[in-house]
Formats: structure tokens, C-alpha cells, sequence
């Protein structure tokens, strides 16, 4: 019989704008897992079901951003890069068969960020973010995948990203970054990019991948971008691309014969779901999209939980 189980990753942001950075070092420094003693790491706080999770790196970056590796007994990989003040909840769901347990793996990301309740430190965290050299690229290549760099024009609307990823022993994947947009401060618009990305080693089969943007109820989605469902082949991705308040993205889609559909419009859940047959992204193949979010915060604080769901069967 086929185990199913999940991978699960999500990031929580609160503010629109990133935190203020550490003062930015000449070169990254690591520190191995010896470091953390009383603490799993000195960089981020690691709650939830920390046992038998142990650290494998730390880095404060020359940009400011952080990056940290964590590892569990059973071989599940866990990674966070991205503005420093995060608080990484780790989670370890077990599925049962008659063939024994296979591990999924879940990670809760929250990000502390400043409220930009003026527009003046709003433009401080775009400003600070392009003089420090940020970009989901790099958040991204520090945890060993790469996506495609920011679409967003002009880029000097961006104001933070951050990265998380999730890899089981048996080598799936599900890794998925935010690059957020401030698109009028006065009215607090925002638009948050979401990349995910989704991919099967062969030995197991992945079935479903869904990415749910959650915000605050003094937010609404005024836009979810592609509209409707989505089809491509493996090599042939679609492009989409959507204007807000002067701001261009593009937003690419792959499903591999599978279908996607991004829907929120007028509620404060964002969902991308991709679901497809057991065989459509075997042997290294992967799904990614990058729906667009347009917010209306009538709060001033956007806060938001990203999460990234990755079904399989083994």
C-alpha cells in the first residue's frame, strides 16, 4: 500500500517592511552545530518538537540577512535565510502503514518585522535592502536551490524576502520564497511574489503542492494573479504578467501536466494549489509558480503566515 504524507512549510511575517539588520559584517561568519549549547541556535529562536533536532550551520551574512540549517534524527532537512528575528517552530508529523513510519516534515518560519506606520520608514527599508545587497537569489542559493531573480520592476519597490526549505532523507523537496513589494504607501498596498517550488527524487511520488498566503483580517486581497487554472507541460512554462500601481511582475507557471489554480480575491487567504497524477513529476522533474498577492491593509501591519504543503506517496 502507498504511505501518503505531507511536507509543510510556513513563514510568518508581521509589518510590511523588514526588520533593521544587524550591522552588516565584511564577510559571513558560520558557526557548526558545537556552538549551540543551551540554545539549538544563537541566531533564531528553535521551538516546537525540538527533540532530536540538532543545528548544522549558522551564518550572519555581509548583507544582514541570516541563514540556518537544522537537521532531525530521522534525516529531515530544514533551512531558514532572510531578515534576522525569526522564530523557527519545528514540527515532526509521522505517517503509519503497515509497512512502518515515514516522516514528513513541517517548519513554521516567523519573521519579525518593524511596522511601517509612515512612509518615511518604508522608504528607509527599501532603501536599506538595495545599499546592503538583498535579493531572494541569494536568500535562496544560501539553502542550496535557486530561483529566478526578482521579476519585479522597479526593483526599487522591494522591500524584504526571505527563503525557508524543507528536503526529506529521501531527497524530495519543497522550497518556496516571498519577495514583498510595497505598492503605495498612503493607502498601504502591498504585493507579496511567493516562488515555490516542488520536486520528486523518483522514489517517491509527489501528488499535490499548495501554497496558502494568510493574512491578518485587517488586510484584504484585492488581487490573486494568474486568475483561474493553469496547464503546461514540464518544458513548456506560461507566463503571466500583471501591473499594480506602476509596479510590473511577471509570474511564471509550470505544472507538468498537472493543473494549477490561484484563487483570495476579496478575502485575506491567497491559495495556489497544483494537484496532478502520481507519475507526473517523477525523476527529477518539478513544479514552481509564483502567484501575485495584492493587499490592502487598512491596519498598517499586513502580517502574514506562508504555507507550503507538499503531498507524496512512497
Amino acid at each position: 500500500m502507498l504511505a501518503r504524507s505531507a511536507l509543510s512549510v510556513s513563514i510568518m511575517a508581521v509589518g510590511v517592511v523588514g526588520v533593521a539588520s544587524a550591522a552588516s559584517a565584511s564577510t559571513a561568519q558560520t558557526t557548526g552545530a558545537s556552538a549551540a549549547t543551551k540554545a539549538i541556535s544563537t541566531l533564531v529562536n528553535v521551538t516546537g518538537q525540538t527533540q532530536g533536532i540538532t543545528l548544522q550551520s549558522q551564518a550572519t551574512n555581509s548583507d544582514g540577512s541570516v541563514t540556518v540549517k537544522l537537521k532531525s534524527a530521522s534525516g529531515v532537512s530544514y533551512g531558514y535565510s532572510g531578515a534576522p528575528g525569526a522564530e523557527l517552530v519545528v514540527s515532526q508529523p509521522v505517517v503509519h502503514n503497515s509497512a512502518g513510519s515515514k516522516p514528513g516534515a513541517s517548519i513554521t518560519v516567523a519573521v519579525g518585522l518593524a511596522a511601517p506606520n509612515t512612509s518615511a520608514l518604508a522608504q528607509n527599508a527599501i532603501s536599506r535592502y538595495r545599499h546592503e545587497g538583498r535579493s531572494v537569489t541569494k536568500d535562496a542559493a544560501r539553502l542550496g536551490f535557486a530561483v529566478k531573480s526578482s521579476s519585479i520592476e522597479p526593483a526599487d519597490t522591494i522591500v524584504t524576502s526571505w527563503c525557508t526549505s524543507v528536503n526529506p532523507n529521501f531527497a524530495d523537496t519543497a522550497n518556496s520564497c516571498d519577495t514583498r513589494t510595497l505598492l503605495q504607501s498612503s493607502n498601504w498596498y502591498i504585493a507579496d511574489q511567493v516562488q515555490t517550488i516542488a520536486q520528486a527524487d523518483g522514489a517517491s511520488i509527489v501528488t499535490a503542492v499548495t501554497t496558502k498566503l494568510q493574512y491578518a483580517s485587517s488586510n484584504t486581497i484585492v488581487l490573486s494573479s494568474p486568475a483561474g487554472t493553469v496547464e503546461t507541460s514540464c518544458g513548456s512554462p506560461v507566463t503571466y504578467s500583471v501591473t499594480l500601481f506602476g509596479v510590473g511582475f511577471s509570474v511564471p507557471v509550470q505544472t507538468c501536466g498537472g493543473d494549477e489554480q490561484t484563487v483570495g480575491t476579496g478575502g485575506t487567504l491567497g491559495e495556489t494549489a497544483w494537484h496532478g497524477s502520481i507519475c507526473e513529476i517523477c525523476s527529477g522533474e518539478s513544479v514552481a509558480y509564483q502567484p501575485v498577492f495584492e493587499t490592502h491593509s487598512t491596519g498598517q501591519s499586513p502580517s502574514t503566515t506562508l504555507v507550503v504543503t507538499m503531498a507524496y506517496t512512497t
